[in-house]
């Protein structure tokens, strides 16, 4: 090795490799993640953690960079670090940490004083496709509910979410939905395996739809005019291909 920090850099590429290689070999369906530092260089360079490096190579399944800062922040902006992320993510599926625990801390900037600054980051990575998810520092904070920011995270997720597929597939892939009908106020369908189904709704065909239910049924009482749609997803979250819509 040419430096001190090459030499340590490789130390940790090898643990993280080593991590990765076990996992996949005794436990495939546990999925490996990493929490780096929003900011690329002191993790390179201070950590001598070569994350983008692990993404590339594929040692990763998921990243989830700690954005703990504001939009705006003059050294750690959140949006600069977003966009960094989600280009350099590579072949590891991407999550985003949010600072939840500053939110109503008095010793905290201006900007978490106020359920906005959640509402906008939130806003920031749905538009953004490479995002999958997005993780909440710490969950203690939760039944806290400062400032009512956990009122504010239940209205931005009134609707339940589907979880990712983030690893390697170990259960067979899930078949899709079948007789898809409505009778009724009674959405039907059939299923075979150990699946569940995910229902979705369209108020108009040419928006987005949100998720109404992720099930172990087969039938969904539906009330609201417009489109349905049924998938299925297996216990690793591999989600199947969308049934034909049907219209209410």
């Amino acid at each position: 090795f040419a430096t001190v920090e090459e030499f340590r850099r490789s130390n940790v590429d090898k643990a993280i490799k080593g991590v990765y290689d076990v996992i996949v070999a005794t436990k495939p369906q546990v999925v490996f993640s990493v929490s780096p530092a929003p900011d690329p260089d002191y993790n390179f360079k201070t950590l001598y953690a070569d994350v983008r490096k692990w993404n590339e190579q594929g040692w990763l399944d998921v990243v989830i960079p700690q954005l703990y800062q504001e939009i705006g922040n003059r050294s750690n902006d959140f949006q600069t670090r977003l966009n960094w992320w989600s280009q350099y993510n590579y072949k590891a599926a991407l999550m985003v940490g949010h600072g939840y625990y500053k939110f109503g801390d008095g010793t905290s900037p201006a900007a978490f004083q106020s359920t906005a600054e959640l509402e906008k980051q939130f806003e920031m990575t749905r538009r953004n496709k490479k995002v999958v998810g997005n993780l909440l520092y710490s969950a203690k904070y939760i039944p806290m509910n400062k400032i009512g920011i956990t009122n504010k995270l239940a209205d931005l997720f009134k609707n339940p979410s589907v979880i990712p597929f983030l690893g390697r597939s170990v259960a067979p892939a899930p078949a899709p939905a079948t007789n898809v009908s409505i009778t009724g106020n009674t959405l039907k369908w059939n299923t075979a395996g150990n699946i569940r189904s995910v229902v979705y709704y369209f108020a108009d065909l040419a928006k987005e739809g949100v998720v109404l239910a992720v099930t172990d049924a087969k039938e969904l009482p539906v009330s609201a005019a417009g489109h349905y749609s049924v998938s299925t997803i297996n216990v690793d979250n591999l989600e199947s291909k969308p049934s034909d819509v049907v219209k209410k």
